[in-house]
């Protein structure tokens, strides 16, 4: 007898099966980042990134552009995120993403 795994019990297993990170892996970390800051930043007055968690010095030149060519698709998944999860939630979350601290990248006003 075969046991049907429901395909979002394979999705969460995929979720959180981790990989170490390649120079193109930190490319597509850093747009999901920039497309999540730019939600919060839109979605949550009192939250402002800080100028040098959006510089970007640890890629190469193409990984940059490649990161700001994700910047619209990204913002689009992290708007429907945030209407379930709190704008704090959210920047914790968007901070992960980063080698930085929560303070490193937020500003709260």
């Amino acid at each position: 007898m075969r046991t049907l795994v429901p395909a979002s019990s394979a999705l969460v297993v995929c979720f959180l099966i981790s990989t170490p990170l390649s120079a193109d892996d930190a490319a597509v970390k850093f747009g999901i980042f920039l497309g999540a800051v730019k939600a919060i930043e839109s979605k949550c007055e009192k939250y402002f990134v800080r100028t040098d968690a959006v510089m970007g010095g640890h890629l190469s030149q193409a990984d940059y552009e490649y990161a700001q060519s994700m910047i619209d698709r990204e913002v689009e998944k992290s708007l429907s995120a945030l209407s379930v999860m709190s704008c704090h939630e959210a920047a914790i979350e968007a901070a992960k993403l980063t080698n930085k601290s929560f303070f490193e990248v937020w500003e709260i006003q």
